[in-house]
């Protein structure tokens, strides 16, 4: 969740420098390069990588959009011809989807952006410092929202969930795992399964290579839980199938 004017500084700049279809051109090259470099060329070539593109493409069509934003304007997107690009651009959409369900459990609770960013620190999921500097936000927005999260019952003085906190933050992960379940039931119990099981070698070749750094915005643990790489504290599957991470 980034300062507004972080964004209001960029955007007017990058529409001067490329179209949006320059960007998106230069993002599919760069998936290419990027899953290729990483996985080598057999394993992005390989039957598996094929299979899984295809079983994450089905329950990313039938992901509803409706009031989700980012999730239908990567669901719009044209299909991949490569499969590996595929499988990220598939994974991409629940992605979104999925955190755009995230930002209405989070509103419903008004929980504004730093807010939302507190209580996932406080809750041991990513790095407090990390998370302002990259965001931009300053130290007074990070402790107004501490103070306002205290006031509501939420952080304690060491700006640790309290049981309270941990029961809203609980519930907030409980209405975004429900939201996001409509690709998963589509695909089934068996090939959502399958598609688990495809996906864990590449999970695990990110997470090995450590480009994922520690304390990821994304909450990120590395744990595997039934063949998912989990970043959901409640230790249920996220609706995220880990290589979109």
């Amino acid at each position: 969740m980034l300062h507004p004017d972080r964004v209001a500084r960029a955007l007017p700049d990058a529409w001067r420098a490329a179209t949006a279809e320059d960007v998106l051109a230069a993002r599919e090259r760069a998936v290419d390069a990027a899953m290729t470099a990483l996985h080598g060329q057999d394993v992005v070539g390989s039957p598996e990588m094929a299979e899984a593109a295809e079983l994450a493409w089905e329950a990313a069509r039938a992901a509803d959009t409706a009031g989700r934003v980012l999730g239908a304007a990567n669901q719009a997107l044209p299909r991949p011809e490569q499969p590996h690009v595929r499988l990220w651009q598939a994974l991409t959409i629940p992605r979104e989807h999925r955190g755009d369900g995230h930002v209405a459990a989070l509103v419903g609770r008004c929980l504004g952006p730093v807010g939302a960013m507190v209580l996932k620190c406080a809750a041991g999921e990513a790095d407090a410092e990390f998370q302002r500097q990259t965001r931009r936000w300053d130290l007074a927005a990070w402790q107004a929202a501490q103070t306002e999260l205290r006031g509501r019952g939420w952080l304690d003085e060491d700006a640790r969930l309290t049981e309270a906190g941990a029961a809203v933050r609980a519930g907030i992960e409980a209405d975004t795992d429900a939201a996001a379940v409509t690709p998963w039931r589509t695909l089934g119990p068996a090939a959502t399964a399958r598609l688990a099981h495809l996906l864990e070698p590449f999970a695990r070749t990110v997470l090995d290579s450590g480009i994922v750094p520690a304390g990821n915005p994304a909450g990120l643990t590395g744990a595997f839980i039934g063949g998912v790489a989990d970043g959901s504290p409640s230790g249920e599957p996220s609706g995220l199938p880990a290589a979109a991470r």
